[in-house]
């Protein structure tokens, strides 16, 4: 609508008019003064290696300044971080360090053009806690369990690096033993096999400067084995006589491939127990007492067997 009857040899004068005018405008307003509120990131520098901060500065900070559009326009356009040195802070009490607000001035002042005046901070001081720390190594234990099939029994597992640096709070090092890895189910499916897996810190305070160690699991290879082996009874009164029906009972286990030929019939124990014959009737639950230690998942066959109690003790009277 404002062009509408103009001549084309006057828009050359018109466009140069609106230019005059924004410019005008620009430097009224730009170069008067006025207020405006900036954010500065803050940032604890000069923090000694044998400090960790437990709660950092409250960011951001908020500065009301003063001064020419100019300025404020170049101000608000640049990175505001603020760098304060932990140098600066002094004791509150406890684990509490605070900055006054004539530091956080006297910082802020630092990085702020000259023509732009501080009008108000806020917070109006600055604020973290800390505490004292050390390096302590611990060892690192399995927390997991192992997926592992019948084809497979694990032998150990190791750890590289087999312990790992730990930063803890000074004064509580003997609360700490050990690292454990997390609640991982490895799968054993090889007689070696490996991989990496995650620490979990041992504490609440406690950083770990690794958050993750390799694994390696030696297992054996594991086959089938039964022996047939004679039925015992268990608690026996003087006298007393038992048999059972069959009077041999298969053994089946799991055995490593290299201890396939050392385990024989004789190293299981099967039995009944005598005194808890009465409530069973005629037939019993055999039980395993004893077997190899390099043996797993050992079950028999029949688990019933029928027996007979013969008394014998007039005879041996």
């Amino acid at each position: 609508m404002l062009l509408t009857g103009l001549r084309n040899g006057d828009l050359p004068m018109f466009a140069l008019f609106l230019v005059l005018a924004l410019f005008f405008w620009l430097s009224q307003n730009m170069g008067g003064m006025s207020e405006r509120i900036l954010s500065y990131s803050v940032e604890l520098t000069g923090v000694d290696k044998g400090i960790r901060v437990t709660r950092p500065i409250a960011s951001p900070v908020y500065v009301t300044v003063s001064g020419s559009g100019m300025a404020m326009m170049k101000e608000y356009h640049r990175k505001r971080v603020l760098n304060v040195d932990a140098a600066a802070f002094v004791s509150a009490g406890g684990s509490s360090f605070v900055a006054p607000s004539t530091i956080l001035v006297d910082s802020l002042s630092s990085i702020l053009p000259a023509n732009l005046t501080i009008k108000r901070v806020l917070p109006d001081s600055l604020r973290y806690e800390s505490i004292r720390v050390t390096d302590v190594r611990l060892p690192v234990l399995f927390g997991g369990t192992f997926d592992d099939s019948d084809r497979y029994s694990v032998d150990g597992i190791s750890f590289t690096p087999d312990s790992v640096t730990v930063n803890v709070p000074e004064g509580s090092v003997l609360q700490y033993s050990c690292v454990v890895t997390d609640a991982s189910s490895i799968k054993v499916d090889a007689v070696l096999m490996g991989g990496t897996i995650k620490l979990v810190p041992p504490g609440e305070n406690a950083l770990l400067a690794d958050d993750e160690v390799n694994y390696s699991v030696t297992a054996s290879q594991m086959t089938e084995k039964t022996v047939e082996v004679p039925v015992s009874g268990l608690n026996l009164p003087y006298g007393t006589v038992l048999r059972t029906f069959p009077p041999k009972v298969k053994v089946q286990f799991q055995v490593s491939l290299a201890d396939f030929d050392a385990v024989e019939a004789q190293d299981f124990m099967v039995a009944l127990d005598y005194r808890l014959l009465e409530s069973s009737g005629y037939k019993a639950e055999v039980s395993v007492v004893s077997s190899p230690e390099n043996v797993t998942k050992v079950r028999v066959t029949p688990e019933l067997v029928e027996y007979l109690v013969e008394n014998h003790s007039a005879v041996y009277d």
